[in-house]
């Protein structure tokens, strides 16, 4: 037997006529209607259908009935011997069977399909389940099953569907995927478009073809022939469940307001209708995207009023099931701004490993509606310092502070947005070298369970430390390290670590400041921090630490990575930058490059004298300096050592940026970038940016060179 089962507009019909015009065997066709859900009409039919093609069985016909015993006893066993007496093979087609209901007529189907002749086949076209028991003939190998999957067609076949509408290839793609390969939602896709095509683009260039769901003549057939039958208590919820982009049994009992959703998804699977399973149980389902749009129009039109009520469910019922990403997504569809910010804030400063989650969640957000939330626009602030973007930093920080010059925090919360705006504003230098004091006030107003206490805590003790009271900083960061931990904030958990460890190195206790650098390194590894701008710190230590270990191979790759991370960040306190120079050069002389400590000294000097200035720092790069005055420049160092800004502008050569582009991106002029850029095929020895990207990635500068450095560097 074979089985074709698929919702409407597949082309069962159509494959069942392309079978009957290359078999050889004759074809009895039958294509049922409602009026066929009756023993006495199905017998009949079938019974001139088997005669027509064998007319030496036309004897057996009976006089027909749905009445026991007589169809137990006389029709059933008469269609059986009509059917064994057929002497010459034939397949009999039944189309439309999802209209079969009837007890009678359905155990009559089941005694045609037992008693199909050998050489014989019976196919049976359905838009549902059909109504008869398969698994039997499943398990025995006797039935091949050909289901809408099977019927989808591909690009090319697409292509022939829609030859003569002149549509591009890339028009025929964006079709397919509109479509997902429903042979009639590809045809009445390709109407929808009409000729011309370029008109119907969405935004004019080619391949951005936008066809939907929504389109009328998609709609209409959709009615017609998958919705007709549909009761309005369940038409009522495919609209209402159609802001979902996947469905379960208790996610749409959450936003429907009811229950058995479940067993309702289970029985639509079934039916006519275009549902795509999403796992192997029937518990996970998607709608066909034509019919999605089509749902999500029809809800337009019935219930507008109801949908923010819907996403607000939704969103609930995502949150209190641990999926972040949707709670939020359905918050701002809702149009609940002060949701939505209370979801990103209460999660974003543990979310900053990843720097794409911000902008998923706010995915589709103007900015102008991010600026009229304080959180949004600080978290904004935050995840910009991450990804080294600082002038996109500045900008949100303007924004934070002049909404809480408009509206002066008052609740906890904002109060709490408050003080991590003054941590950021510590941190970029707007408090100079009173970092302690701002993170101290920062800290009273935070709550003892905020992710950004830890970071209270850690500015806390930096203060201390540029004070020269390092003694008074551990406790700090022994606290923050602890906090860190609670909280699951990993970047502020390694910069304690990291900052513990440098302290007993200068306090003469290598081994267990050695211990715990590599403690700060693991956790940026295990949480996957290495390429954020804000690791630099961290693994400008951990550099350190290798490099006075010995383990010279591994800490130059580390020192590239920490190089390259500090450059990003550039226009970050004064502080921060001297700290990361003398942290680099002592590294560099641990691995006996001498030059690049003198030149990372240098600048470190220059930037002390330009108002960086704190004991701790100015004894850090009076070290450096004294260990630097009777040393010789190393004569094996082939090349000379770049800057900073050099170094930044070397990250830039691999990419398809033009030297105008880069100088955009960095905010200086084109000039300053050429003349940098010049200067490192100077210093690398080369003549061209190819040549220089080679040279940089031989010597370490760049990654992609000697991929066991960098793996032995993350271990």
């Amino acid at each position: 037997m074979i089985c074709l089962r698929a919702p409407a507009g597949y082309g069962k019909t159509t494959v069942l006529t392309q079978w009957a015009a290359e078999d050889r065997r004759p074809f009895a066709w039958i294509s049922l209607d409602p009026a066929h859900d009756d023993p006495v009409m199905l017998g009949n039919r079938l019974t001139a259908a088997i005669a027509d093609l064998q007319p030496a069985t036309t004897g057996l016909h009976p006089v027909l009935t749905g009445q026991e015993p007589g169809f137990s006893t006389v029709v059933l066993p008469a269609l059986g011997r009509q059917l064994h007496d057929a002497s010459i093979p034939f397949v009999l087609v039944l189309d439309d069977v999802q209209l079969i209901g009837h007890p009678a007529a359905v155990r009559m189907l089941s005694l045609v399909i037992s008693a199909m002749p050998t050489g014989s086949q019976i196919a049976l076209a359905s838009r549902t389940e059909p109504p008869i028991a398969l698994s039997r003939l499943r398990a025995d190998g006797c039935l091949l099953e050909i289901t809408a999957g099977d019927l989808m067609l591909d690009r090319r076949e697409a292509g022939i569907v829609l030859e003569g509408t002149g549509l591009s290839p890339e028009d025929t793609d964006a079709i397919v995927a509109s479509a997902e390969g429903w042979p009639v939602g590809i045809h009445l896709c390709g109407m929808a478009v009409g000729p011309p095509a370029a008109e119907r683009r969405s935004d004019g260039v080619p391949g951005s073809l936008s066809v939907s769901g929504g389109e009328r003549i998609v709609v209409d057939y959709l009615r017609s022939e998958l919705w007709s039958d549909i009761d309005e208590p369940t038409m009522q919820f495919l609209t209402r469940t159609s802001i979902l982009s996947a469905l379960s049994g208790p996610l749409c009992d959450a936003v429907t307001a009811s229950r058995g959703s479940g067993s309702l998804l289970r029985r639509l699977r079934g039916s006519n209708l275009l549902m795509v399973p999403l796992d192997s149980q029937d518990n996970r389902f998607r709608y066909h995207r034509l019919m999605l749009d089509a749902l999500r129009g029809e809800l337009e039109r019935r219930e507008s009023d109801l949908i923010p009520i819907l996403h607000d469910r939704a969103s609930r019922w995502f949150e209190s099931n641990g999926d972040l990403d949707s709670a939020i997504r359905h918050a701002t569809l809702a149009g609940d701004l002060n949701r939505t910010a209370d979801l990103v804030w209460t999660n974003v400063r543990p979310a900053f490993g990843a720097l794409d989650t911000l902008p998923r969640w706010l995915h589709g957000m103007p900015d102008t509606q991010i600026a009229r939330s304080p959180q949004l626009a600080c978290a904004s602030a935050w995840v910009a310092l991450c990804s080294g973007d600082l002038r996109t930093m500045g900008r949100w920080i303007l924004v934070t502070q002049a909404y809480f010059t408009a509206h002066p925090p008052g609740d906890p919360r904002q109060l709490e947005v408050r003080a991590t705006l003054d941590l950021l504003l510590a941190l970029r230098g707007d408090w100079g070298l009173c970092i302690g004091e701002a993170a101290s006030r920062a800290y009273e107003r935070i709550s003892p369970v905020s992710p950004w206490r830890p970071f209270a805590c850690l500015l806390m003790a930096v203060g201390h430390i540029l004070a020269a009271n390092p003694a008074e900083a551990v406790g700090h960061l022994r606290q923050g390290e602890s906090l860190a931990a609670e909280l699951d904030v990993p970047q502020v958990r390694a910069d304690c670590l990291a900052t513990l460890g440098l302290l007993a190195i200068q306090a003469g206790e290598w081994e267990r400041g050695a211990a715990l650098v590599a403690r700060a390194r693991e956790v940026i590894v295990v949480n996957d921090l290495l390429e954020l701008s804000t690791s630099a710190y961290t693994m400008s230590v951990v550099a350190l630490a290798q490099a006075r270990g010995g383990d010279h191979v591994v800490a130059r790759a580390t020192l590239v990575l920490a190089r390259r991370l500090t450059a990003e960040l550039l226009g970050i306190a004064p502080w921060y930058q001297v700290l990361g120079r003398t942290l680099h050069a002592t590294a560099s002389l641990y691995l006996h490059d001498v030059p690049t400590a003198r030149l990372l000294t240098r600048q470190a000097r220059q930037l002390l004298d330009d108002g960086g200035d704190s004991g701790f720092l100015r004894a850090a790069v009076a070290r450096c300096e004294r260990t630097l005055a009777d040393l010789p420049a190393d004569p094996a160092m082939r090349v000379s050592p770049l800057t900073t800004a050099e170094l930044r502008v070397l990250q830039y050569l691999p990419t398809h940026l033009s030297f105008p582009e880069i100088a955009k991106g960095l905010f200086v002029s084109r000039h300053t970038i050429k003349t940098q850029a010049l200067a490192v095929y100077h210093k690398l020895g080369v003549s061209s940016r190819n040549e220089a990207v080679d040279r940089a990635r031989h010597l370490g500068l760049l990654p992609g060179l000697l991929p066991a450095l960098p793996a032995a560097a993350r271990g």
